[in-house]
Order: C-alpha cells, then structure tokens, then sequence
C-alpha cells in the first residue's frame, strides 16, 4: 500500500485481504522476514523485529479483526535510517510477511531502507493489525520541511550504495541525469560507493536545499587518485508532487 517517510523513518502500510467467501480474523503481531538484492542475488537480511509504535504510525494494541470476504485488514512497519549516520545501510526489496499465528509467509514487493547500531541486527518495527474502519492511527508531530528532504536524500543514497539503481531513479529529476545523479540516468555511474554519511545541516536557496555528504568511493574516481577513500559530494533536492527529488549533485554547491 502507501508508504513514506519521516524524519529519516521510512514506513509502509501492509494489507491482509480475505479472498476466501467466509469472514476470517487476525489478531495480533505480524511475522515479517526482509530480503535484498545484491550483485542479482537475494540476500536475507539480518533483522530484529519490534512490537509497537513507529515514528509515524501509533499501535492500537492487540485486537480482534474481523475480516468479511474481500476485505482487508492492516499493519504498518518502519525502519531507521539514522544509525551510524546512514553508514551500513541496506536497501530492502522484498519482505516475506507472516500473518499472526501462522508459520505461512506471502512475498511482498515493498523497496525501503534500514540502517543498523554498529555490530547488531537491522531494527524493524510492526504495529499489530487493525482495521481499515479505524483510519490510520494517530500520527505524529508533522516533520519539519529538512526532515522530510532528509529522509528522500537517506533512500537515494542507500539504494545507491546496494547498488538499487532502479529504485534511486524514482527519486531523480530528469534535469539531473548525467548531472550530479551517481547513477547516471539508469546506466551505471562514474563513482562507486559502498557507505554514506551527510557533513553538517543543509543549506538552503529558495525551495532547494543542498545537502553535503561524504561518500566512500571504491571505484570511478580519475587515474592517480588513491581509493577507497571518502569523497566530498553535494546533492540538491527540490520539492515536487511526488516528494522530494534529486535536482542536481557535484564536488560543488
């Protein structure tokens, strides 16, 4: 279903629908197992799973939902993208997602990132069903203009560094094609990066706010040039219909 993020907090709405012909229920916590996609091989990905509230999504708690024949009932999930300032981050793909009490996964196509504390297991958190008639539960403080920019720039860079370009393309303006995009339009990129990390607050110039990084380049950088090492890059976002979106990005603001 829809999705978002806040504050660096990327979520997602997940719908269980009933197509049998009788009404069923749900109670509880759903099981959620993540998967990414690395070099065309699908990795799971080490995962702790929490039970409760996530940053822009309440949990209502255990409850009984029943379900008519073809409607539906609902869980949120969310990740972080702030542990270790987005370094180790992975871009998730797929999900596995187990009703509560079944041991019966059913694949999800749902792309997001996660970061993780330094050694441990990426963090992911799901809210217990509820249903559709209760409307979204209550959200949090509405997140401030950089946060929202923030979480979109978070996204970009994680599906760059696990190589998801298909998925950092949805955050690109054409204008920045071949013009600060380190995917280049879809094609591969001319720096090849493995971590991430942003360098200060960001600046502002009208609507754009211009962010600097610090990335960790592996490859691509010109003859002579010692590597890995970490490389200054900025990357401009702008406002859209859609959500915040790549503009432009260089050694330069």
């Amino acid at each position: 279903m829809g999705g978002g993020s806040i504050a660096s907090q990327p979520f997602d709405v997940v719908a269980f629908e009933n197509t049998s012909r009788t009404t069923c229920s749900l109670a509880g916590y759903p099981g959620v197992s993540a998967y990414t996609l690395r070099n065309g091989v699908d990795l799971k990905v080490w995962t702790r799973i929490h039970h409760g509230s996530i940053y822009e999504r309440g949990d209502l708690g255990v409850r009984t939902v029943e379900i008519a024949p073809g409607g539906e009932a609902w869980f949120d999930i969310g990740s972080a993208m702030a542990y270790q300032g987005g370094l180790d981050a992975v871009s998730i793909n797929r999900l596995v997602v187990y009703p509560p009490g079944s041991d019966v996964g059913v694949p999800v196509l749902m792309p997001f990132g996660a970061s993780r504390p330094v050694g441990q297991a990426y963090p992911i958190t799901v809210t217990a069903v509820y249903p559709p008639s209760l409307g979204t539960p209550p959200q949090a403080t509405p997140p401030s203009v950089s946060a929202q920019a923030a979480a979109a720039l978070a996204t970009y860079l994680t599906a760059v560094t696990s190589g998801d370009c298909r998925r950092a393309e949805t955050l690109v303006l054409p204008s920045a094609q071949g013009d600060g995009d380190l995917c280049n339009g879809g094609r591969p990129g001319h720096l090849v990066i493995d971590r991430w990390r942003t360098s200060g607050a960001p600046m502002k110039s009208g609507q754009v706010l211009i962010f600097g990084t610090e990335l960790h380049v592996i490859s691509g950088l010109p003859t002579g040039e010692p590597m890995p090492t970490w490389y200054s890059w900025f990357l401009e976002f702008r406002p859209t219909s859609r959500g915040w979106r790549l503009t432009a990005g260089g050694t330069g603001p």
